[in-house]
């Protein structure tokens, strides 16, 4: 191939994104039409720049997801430099063909007011996007691009308005995708006011309060934080939405925090009524272990036991499952627990048969098994939400406020296609200091290694399909971190000591 272009300018670098290419975009006039150059400038001498304009012959063009791009070019020069850009960019606002007419749009520089719709999710590690909604479109295929660094850098977020006021138009196929590459590229970033989401006591000179938006350190200080009861604040540590309040000594029973004179990363600040929480003074996490487990209950119904082994609070103790995503299955409410106490944890409850309305707070018979039948009388009921267990490869964890791991197992199945995260989140725990043995002959557990990450590993096999049937179980008095704590899958004893 050989295809000269002359006098184009050049209106956006682009650098190497993950499995994006580095490389410039060209345009002549406003309406197109327009190419991504996947050459990465730094290769050109000089490199360009945006406002060059430049003379080169292609010889080579390639088709990525939809979008055409020269893959080689030879004769690169820059004719003049410093042209303005700002007769070739097109506001878009009012345009209805975005997504229908891509073609016409692909590869040039717009401007656009959108509504972001939903969350960001994943979009070609490191860049994200979101549905957005503009005055023209509302489909579900109009998504804004961005690297994550620049989504955090205003915390986007559904609810929040912006002024894409320099970007371009990638595709990902039927997929537009209107792309800010630097934070400089959206201006008039709206979004809703931060408000306070929840406060616990992480210790009793410590509470932490978590805002639904990250916030501006530097706006952040103790005197923002005012309690009830006597309670006093004395120092911050901010982690994004999260800030951790030194306190006065905590006397237990309950508080309430108020924030004030504090702002999100966009200068907007938190104000009444969504600036308090309440939350119990600090009393010690209870210890737990896993102690009977079953993913493979029908409705993904499934159930989790655990087994207190030092008294105190279940408050914000969170149980996790470890895959290619952290996925919360349950956060346990505020009960007071003695050691010996069984606590079986009900999985989207609200599908179960014979389920009770709710997690017992008062006593392990709040919600009897004469009533309830989903129920166990001689161990507290607790609801999780409504992510199941998954029956695979996968690292069950236990952790108090705070971080603090209290268990952790990896559990594995010996047939299927196994997960390629499973070995890494049983090396993280190995690591850690929460699994045994330290690694597998000497190098790290994988799926080949002696003996392999699934032999080191907590087996569901066996595991029945009802809350009736095969369960997995700890051995009774057993906490050395090894597979050899635990039983094969046997008759379930949910409520009961394990034999």
């Amino acid at each position: 191939m050989t295809l000269p272009i002359q006098a184009a300018l050049v209106t956006y670098t682009k650098p190497l994104l993950g499995m994006d290419a580095a490389g410039f975009f060209l345009q002549a006039d406003q309406a197109g039409p327009a190419i991504f150059v996947a050459v990465d400038p730094a290769t050109l001498t000089p490199a360009p720049e945006v406002g060059d304009e430049v003379d080169l012959t292609v010889t080579d063009v390639a088709t990525s997801a939809s979008l055409k791009q020269v893959t080689a070019l030879t004769g690169f020069s820059v004719v003049s430099s410093n042209n303005s850009i700002a007769p070739l960019v097109a506001d878009v606002n009012n345009a209805t063909d975005l997504v229908t007419n891509l073609d016409a749009y692909a590869a040039r520089v717009i401007t656009l007011d959108a509504d972001i719709d939903v969350a960001f999710t994943a979009a070609g590690a490191p860049q994200v996007a979101a549905v957005i909604t503009t005055m023209g479109v509302d489909d579900p295929n109009l998504r804004l691009r961005m690297p994550e660094t620049v989504r955090a850098a205003y915390d986007l977020q559904p609810g929040c308005a912006v002024t894409l006021d320099y970007g371009v138009m990638w595709r990902f196929n039927a997929v537009a995708q209107p792309s800010a590459l630097q934070p400089s590229d959206l201006t008039l970033v709206l979004c809703p006011a931060p408000t306070v989401v929840s406060a616990i006591a992480l210790s009793s000179t410590s509470v932490q309060v978590t805002f639904d938006r990250t916030l501006d350190a530097a706006s952040v200080q103790a005197a923002d934080f005012t309690f009830n009861n006597g309670l006093t604040a004395q120092n911050v540590s901010v982690s994004g939405a999260t800030v951790t309040v030194t306190t006065s000594a905590q006397a237990g029973g309950t508080y309430t925090v108020t924030a004030a004179n504090l702002d999100d990363v966009l200068g907007s600040p938190v104000v009444a009524p969504n600036n308090t929480a309440m939350f119990s003074g600090f009393v010690s996490a209870a210890n737990l272990v896993i102690n009977e487990i079953n993913p493979n209950i029908t409705g993904s119904t499934d159930l989790v036991e655990l087994l207190v082994t030092g008294a105190g609070s279940t408050n914000g103790i969170t149980l996790l499952q470890d895959g290619t995503n952290v996925e919360t299955i349950a956060t346990l409410p505020d009960v007071n627990v003695a050691a010996g106490d069984l606590i079986v944890i009900h999985i989207t409850p609200a599908a179960a048969t014979g389920a009770a309305p709710s997690s017992e707070l008062t006593s392990k018979t709040q919600f009897a098994n004469a009533s309830f039948s989903a129920n166990y009388d001689n161990a507290w009921d607790f609801h999780g939400g409504t992510t199941g267990l998954t029956n695979n490869n996968r690292v069950i964890r236990l952790e108090a406020p705070g971080g603090v791991v209290l268990d952790a197992v990896p559990f594995a199945i010996t047939s299927g296609t196994p997960p390629a995260a499973f070995p890494g989140d049983l090396q993280a725990l190995q690591a850690a200091g929460f699994w045994l043995p330290a690694n597998c002959g000497g190098a790290p557990c994988d799926y080949v290694s002696t003996p392999t990450a699934i032999g080191v590993s907590v087996l569901y096999t066996g595991v029945g399909n009802s809350a009736t049937t095969n369960s997995v179980q700890r051995k009774l008095g057993f906490d050395t971190m090894q597979a050899s704590d635990w039983n094969a899958a046997a008759a379930q004893t949910w409520g009961q000591p394990n034999p």
